[in-house]
Formats: C-alpha cells, structure tokens, sequence
C-alpha cells in the first residue's frame, strides 16, 4: 500500500495535519489543551444546571437573590459576586452579596450606583485593585429588577462564554423572582382573606361582640398585614367638621387614640369622599401630629373607607415609617378588599341589630298593649267597685279599709302605667331616663346602706336625649353622695337616722321634673349643702330651677326643673 501523497487535502473530519516543524508532542499538547477546555465547559455548564436547580427551588426573594450570586461565583470562578435590587427611584435599594470583604462592600455597591445600565445591557469593567468586573441585568415581570455583579481575579477577563453564563443564570434568577413574588402574594391575600372572615365571623356571631373590641380587631389586623407603624380607624364627628381617632394600633397608639383633628382635606376623609382608597407616598404630602402638637413624620400613607349603604362610616389610616418603602398596587389591593368586606359585615351586623331591636319593640309594644287592655281595666273596674262598697257600707272600721285598698289600687295603677310608658317610649340606655335613674340607684345602694325608692310618672323616656340624661344622673348623683361632710345623704345615713330615700321623675311633656326626698333628721334647718350652687347653676343653664325644701330641719326635698319641650 502506498503512502498519501503530501499535497492530498485532509479530510473533513480527520485531525488537522501536522505543520512543518511541529512535532507529534506538540500536537497532543494541542489536543490535551482542546479537551481541557471542553471539559472545562462542561464543568461550567453543570455548575449552571446546578445554580438553576438551587435558584428556581426557593420560594422567597432573598432566598432567591442569594442563590442566583453563590450560582454566579460558581459558574464563573469569580472572586465575588454582589445583586443590586433596584429601587422605585432609581437607585440601589438593596444588595445581596457573597465572597465580598468588609471593606469591599461599600466600595461595590457605589460602583453598581455608578454603573447601573441604562438600557439594563451588559457592562464590563475594571473594579477595585484593577480586578475585572462584569454586571447582567436581572428582569422581573417584564421589568428591570436589578443587576447581577461579578468580579474576577486580578487582571484576568470574563470571556464571552462567561457572560453568556451569567446571562443565563440572570435569566432563571429573574424567573424565580417573579415566581417568589406570586407566592408571596398569594400568601399574603390569604392572610387577609383569613383575617376579614375571622371578622365577619365575630361581627355575624349571635352575641354580635363588643363593638369597640371588635374595631380593635380591625386595626390590629391591617397593622400586622401592612407592615404599618400605626394605624388609626377615625370617624367624623356629628357635625363632620372633625374627624376622631376610635381606636389605634402601633407605635404612638396611645397618643392618638381619642383625639380630634379637622377633616378638611385629611386623607381619612378623602378616602370617605370618593370611596376608594387614598394613598400618600410621602411624609411631604402629609402630616401625623400628636395630641402634644409635636410634629410625628411618617412615610407612605393609605386610608380605607369603611362603605356603608348611606356612605361612608368612617375611614382606615394605614402609616408606614419615613423609611419604609411606599404601598405598592398590590398592597393596595389587598387592603381596599379588606376594608370592603369588613364594611358589608358592619353593615349585616347592623341590620340584625335593627332588626332585633325592631322585634324587641315589638314585644315592648305588645306587652304595654296587654297591660293597659286588661290589667289596667281589670283593677280600674275591682276599685270602682270597692269604691261603691266603701260608700254604702256604715261600719267606719270597714269603710276605712276599703278605701285604703282603693289607694293602693290606684299607686298600683300609677306604677303599671309609668312601665307601659317605659315598654313604649323606652330609648337606648345612653339616652333612657329610666335607664340612668335605675344604674344611679343601684350605684348609690351600698354606699347609702339603703335602697331608694323611684317613681316615674309621664313618658319620661319620650321626652329625654343623651345630653338631658348625663344632667340628671349628675344631679342625683351629686345630691345622693354630696360633696364634703354632711352636704349629701351618705353623712345623714351615718349620722341623721335615714330610713327612707325617694327618687320621682315626672313629666307632662313640657316640664321634667325630678324629686328627691329624705327622712333624716338632725340637719339643722336652712343648711346649704356645698354641691347646691351647682345644682343650681346647671338648671339655670337649661331655663330651669332648683329648690330645696327642709320643714323644720327634719328631712329635705330636692326638687329640681328643666323645661323640655
């Protein structure tokens, strides 16, 4: 067989022939350094896969983050690596790194400030002590999220493949940003979702809850699921020019819960305003001020109106710190859908209430109906005819009785019909005159040893509002205890032989009237009691008047008067 000759062509998958003057050594050499590089690729390759694998299989971000830099000192030998996290502004709100010295971080993260892309292309460069440096972009949902930094061993380059490395472990990075932010979302809506059900749970429960606790609750929530500092749940005043702070959770709660500020153009009531959510990125925009007038800075701001069917009721404030990063759509999302399903509960709550009350008032109703048709009647007609008896009988012992079982039928009649008066015309404990004078009484009880005696007569509930009901628990309140020594009945108990005490109220819808009279002894007559100048002052400050009455220094008559019609 013949040798080839020289100037044959090599074939196309044959190894390169040998150059004039190189040696089969060097060939292998060549062959050796190929093979290294392949292997080389391969390495990197699976490293690659590696990074992929430990990226993509974290569910939160900085998990994420610290994965996608610890993959890229892998795949691409390199000293260190460092992802900036870009902020709303523009610049570095964070930074994740690895293999960085201490004393090179501040040094990277203003080198990645000055650096920043841009386009979010590629960059490469010489970094500090003139080691090589290459920065990738990492994009999120479409958009810029942040910058992927490695840097080499001194004075040696990435190469090509290398960037291509990275570039593509930026890419899976920016996948499993995306994926960690979806569950994170979904998390935190269910924690609202789970957070407004508690709610409406409590709100539709058969005790309906104290309704104070019940918005504590409510504040209490949104603090811990919007990462707040305080929040605030206000409502407007009755004549709506201010709006006050009902309850509060977070920092500096307690100096703000109770207070009032002007509504004006406030964000609480914006938000009632146009119903929907106000949001305030910025302590310029904004102002929380302290009951002190110390000037409280906070950051981003968002109110929650609280819709009801005739408007709104009132209004979550949710304050973050100055530092604090601004509400984001989502958040917003998250709380106006919270805000909104707690309202429609309030309001459901509200109806059961209604509509309790409304059968309550009913039965109320019924009852008086009954009393007054058969039991009224029926003991009008038994003293009508004891009445006849007592006039024609002629035994004086007998006519006596009868006609005082004809009195105590008629005190008899005089109580039932001050309750029939009391079932139909009764208010809401805060403005029930029958309501105060009764918690007064058993208020005054163990404090007097005794218990007095009370009388209504007349529709004093009809008559009464909240204002006029605070005036008369005052008034007996400040008789019955008095103010210093012997200026009320707890001296006189002790120390005048009280054996009796009565309260009456009474009104003909015009007048109100209130009566307090004692049997105590031993009070010298014309003694003024220190508290009576007050008593005084506060019916004249309605058009009315007090006066006291004590025959001959045994016992006292208080009888105090407002007009009320």
């Amino acid at each position: 067989m013949s040798a080839p000759c020289s100037d044959d062509p090599p074939t196309e998958d044959g190894p390169d022939p040998v150059a004039p003057g190189q040696t089969v050594e060097d060939l292998m050499v060549q062959v050796v350094e190929r093979a290294d590089e392949i292997i080389g690729t391969q390495v990197q390759l699976r490293s690659l896969l590696v990074a992929n694998r430990a990226v993509v299989g974290e569910l939160s971000v900085p998990e994420v983050l610290l994965r996608a830099v610890e993959g890229a000192r892998a795949v691409t030998g390199a000293r260190a690596a460092a992802l900036g996290v870009l902020s709303r502004e523009g610049g570095l709100e964070s930074m994740v790194h690895d293999g960085l010295a201490a004393a090179d971080v501040a040094g990277t993260r203003s080198l990645l400030e000055r650096r920043l892309p841009a386009d979010g292309e590629p960059a490469a460069g010489a970094g500090p002590a003139g080691r090589t440096t290459l920065t990738v972009p990492v994009r999120a949902q479409g958009e810029l999220y942040g910058h992927l930094h490695v840097t080499g061993p001194r004075e040696q380059a990435f190469s090509t493949e290398d960037e291509d490395l990275v570039l593509a472990l930026a890419a899976t990075a920016g996948i499993a940003v995306e994926n960690a932010r979806l569950h994170e979302e979904s998390r935190r809506r269910q924690e609202w979702l789970l957070a407004s059900s508690e709610i409406s749970q409590r709100l539709l429960a058969d005790d309906g809850g104290d309704g104070l606790a019940v918005w504590r609750q409510i504040v209490g929530t949104v603090h811990r699921l919007s990462e707040a500092t305080l929040v605030n749940l206000v409502v407007p005043t009755d004549d709506g020019e201010l709006m006050r702070v009902a309850v509060a959770a977070g920092e500096g709660a307690e100096l703000v819960e109770g207070r009032t500020y002007p509504a004006g153009t406030s964000v609480g009531r914006r938000a009632m305003e146009q119903g929907r959510a106000a949001v305030l990125q910025s302590d310029a925009e904004h102002r929380l001020r302290s009951p002190g007038g110390l000037p409280q800075p906070v950051g981003p701001l968002m109110a929650l109106p609280l819709q009801g069917e005739f408007g709104a009721r009132g209004a979550v404030v949710v304050c973050r710190g100055v530092r604090q990063a601004p509400f984001s759509a989502v958040d917003i999302s998250m709380a106006e859908d919270f805000a909104g399903q707690v309202a429609i509960a309030l309001e459901l709550a509200d109806a059961r209430s209604a509509q309790q009350r409304v059968s309550a008032l009913e039965d109320r109703e019924r009852i008086a109906r009954d009393l007054h048709d058969h039991v009224i009647q029926r003991l009008f007609a038994t003293g009508l005819s004891l009445d006849s008896a007592a006039r024609s009988t002629v035994d004086p012992s007998v006519r006596d009785s009868l006609r005082g079982t004809v009195g105590a039928l008629d005190e008899t009649i005089r109580q039932i019909r001050t309750s029939i008066f009391a079932l139909k015309y009764s208010k809401p404990a805060a403005a029930s005159l029958r309501a105060t004078v009764l918690g007064v009484v058993e208020e005054m009880t163990p404090r007097l040893g005794l218990r007095p005696v009370h009388r209504f007569t007349g529709p004093v509930d009809s008559v009464a509002d909240e204002e006029l009901a605070a005036d008369v628990a005052a008034v007996l309140r400040q008789w019955l205890t008095g103010l210093t020594g012997l200026a009320g009945l707890t001296g006189l108990a002790g120390h005048a032989g009280v054996q009796h005490v009565s309260v009456e109220l009474e009104t003909d819808g015009q007048t109100l009237v209130v009566v307090v009279a004692d049997d105590g002894r031993g009070l010298p007559a014309g003694t003024r009691r220190s508290g009576e100048q007050g008593l005084v002052e506060r019916a004249a400050r309605s058009g009315g008047e007090l006066v006291v009455h004590q025959p001959s220094g045994e016992g006292r008559r208080l009888r105090w008067s407002i007009p009320v019609s």
